[in-house]
């Protein structure tokens, strides 16, 4: 009889060690595809911010040569000036709508450098 107990401890052991194995590789599996999930995001918002970034700086460029510019009339001085808020308004838009992705690569990658 202590023969039949000690096997079916040894089996009982057995079948709890590899169900526990069994349950640890799916949970790791689970884990790398949040992680790779969580990087396509973050590779996602990083390259949305670097466009943003890099169309802010043209378009402070091109005002500053607007504004550098001198104007020959009256009319093409209010619609340069007019042209200028126009990009300001942008800007000011755009600038917003990237406070959003800032606010989720802050939640999903910590601060910004």
């Amino acid at each position: 009889m202590s023969l039949r107990e000690e096997l079916d401890t040894r089996l009982t052991s057995w079948f709890q060690y590899k169900s526990a194995k069994e349950s640890h590789e799916l949970l790791q599996r689970e884990v790398v595809m949040e992680l790779q999930r969580r990087r396509i995001k973050i590779a996602a918002l990083l390259e949305s911010r670097r466009r943003f970034e890099l169309w802010q700086g043209v378009l402070m460029k091109e005002i500053a040569f607007k504004e550098s510019r001198l104007s020959v009339s009256g009319d093409e001085y209010l619609e340069q000036r007019k042209d200028i808020r126009k990009m300001y308004a942008d800007l000011d838009n755009e600038a917003s709508k990237n406070a959003e992705v800032e606010a989720a690569l802050i939640m999903e990658y910590g601060w910004l450098k």
